[in-house]
């Protein structure tokens, strides 16, 4: 597993495993589609190019998942897998998923990706995000 659900009171905290900023950075990817949506019937059929240059790994992370989060609502696309690259403070690379059906089964509706206990620990293999629900 590359996740786990922590307990929290209102929203959704995770916890994503990876043992570099990259591959916390594609598991977080894959982490919150998952929680979205079962991708086990999407195909990937769409693709994005990326490019955050942000001051830390942090907020790249919440750019990138609150980038895939605006690209669901306005395109009707999830994004769920990605070949990145990352250096310094850029994440580069391109993101991959599918049209959504029309009656897609949620299993949560996630708003948006806060700094609320925000925590990238690549070094301990982990990272802690909250998801606005």
């Amino acid at each position: 597993m590359i996740y786990d659900i922590l307990d929290h009171t209102a929203d959704l905290k995770v916890k994503i495993y990876g043992n570099s900023y990259l591959t916390i950075f594609e598991n977080s990817i894959i982490a919150m589609s998952d929680l979205i949506v079962d991708r086990e019937f999407l195909k990937p059929d769409f693709y994005k190019p990326i490019d955050i240059e942000k001051n830390s790994p942090d907020d790249i992370l919440v750019n990138l998942l609150n980038d895939i989060l605006f690209y669901m609502e306005y395109e009707d696309v999830i994004y769920f897998t990605s070949e990145l690259e990352f250096a310094g403070n850029r994440l580069h690379g391109t993101i991959y998923g599918s049209h959504l059906p029309s009656n897609v089964e949620y299993k949560n509706v996630i708003k948006a990706v806060t700094y609320y206990n925000l925590r990238m620990d690549p070094e301990h293999g982990s990272a802690t995000v909250v998801f606005d629900i």
